[in-house]
């Protein structure tokens, strides 16, 4: 699979993780506040994951894209209810959709330069130089990071999820080459 493929092929399979994993909440547990991460709740983490791919896909059409993660709308029908949050992530993989039809005709590559502007540490914007496929590894990747503390979340609340989710890609590797050696391991103690 080429890397454009693979780059919306892991969004898309990272958003619709999420939304099944949103999807039987009720708005209470998706707005319940963390113990352990006060003021945190599922929907906050579901729409500032969601606002990121926004911001990105949104300046995409544009000659020279200026994406400004530091300008998110901050929705609060997303944040609140599951209902929101679900409906989001649909309209994110529409979005998703759209981008990969660009990228498919030609329209756009992963190379398409974008102007990243945010908050540096000390409160002022600083602008960066970046590309369409870095930006989108970035947001798929920042899904997974927001996934692990939803998950927790989730289980402080006593709710089970399926961690796989949670990983990275190249963690998830690793366990896997882990548990291959585990196997290969205890095969040959076997054969003992």
């Amino acid at each position: 699979m080429d890397t454009e493929t693979q780059l919306i092929v892991g969004a898309v399979t990272n958003l619709t993780s999420l939304s099944q994993m949103i999807a039987d909440l009720d708005d209470s547990s998706y707005t319940q506040e963390s113990v352990a991460l006060p003021g945190s709740t599922v929907g906050k983490h579901v729409r500032h994951l969601l606002e990121h791919f926004t911001q990105l896909l949104s300046a995409l059409p544009l000659e020279m894209p200026t994406v400004n993660y530091a300008a998110r709308k901050r929705n609060q029908d997303i944040e609140t209810t599951v209902q929101g949050g679900v409906d989001g992530v649909d309209d994110m993989l529409r979005e998703l959709d759209n981008c990969a039809d660009h990228i498919h005709f030609g329209e756009w590559t992963i190379d398409k330069a974008v102007r990243v502007v945010d908050i540096m540490p000390d409160g002022q914007e600083a602008v960066f130089m970046s590309t369409l496929g870095r930006e989108l590894w970035f947001c798929s990747h920042h899904t997974v990071h927001h996934v692990a503390i939803i998950t927790t979340l989730l289980h402080e609340m006593g709710i089970s999820t399926s961690a796989g989710l949670a990983y990275a890609p190249s963690t998830a590797k690793y366990q896997e080459q882990q548990q291959q050696q585990q196997q290969q391991s205890n095969i040959t103690n076997e054969e003992k």
